[in-house]
């Protein structure tokens, strides 16, 4: 589990000051000596945070979700590119299917056809050796 960054630090505490005041029995007068004292408690908060820690959680934080991306989208990209494959496998051999389907009757017509026309025209040049 990661921890609350400085942003949601510096939220929860405004909201909690603005509330405590709010319904704060105090006077203005300590109400401002408290928000001071808090001023001053988050001023020390700010100057202990380790600025390259936050850089470095950052930098992690960036590169761990590129990476999450990355795979993702390779993963995605495979599934993606094995269901095309497939999907175009199908319809190749369904146009194959049909393509034999509509040649057979065609070729079987073509070779009738040339086969009369040879026999025709061997006959006509065996008709002119025997004259």
């Amino acid at each position: 589990m990661s921890r609350p960054g400085i942003g949601t630090f510096l939220l929860g505490l405004g909201i909690g000051v603005g509330v405590g005041m709010l319904i704060s029995p105090n006077t203005g007068e300590e109400n401002r000596k408290i928000v001071k004292e808090k001023a001053e408690e988050l001023a020390n908060k700010i100057k202990d945070i380790d600025l390259n820690e936050v850089k470095d959680n950052l930098v992690k934080s960036y590169d761990k979700l590129k990476k999450e991306l990355q795979e993702m989208d390779v993963e995605k990209a495979k599934k993606i590119a094995a269901k095309k494959i497939n999907e175009l496998t199908e319809k190749a051999n369904q146009l194959l299917a049909a393509a034999k389907e509509k040649a057979d009757p065609v070729i079987e017509e073509e070779t009738k056809k040339i086969k009369k026309n040879l026999s025709n025209l061997l006959n006509t040049w065996a008709d002119k050796l025997e004259d």
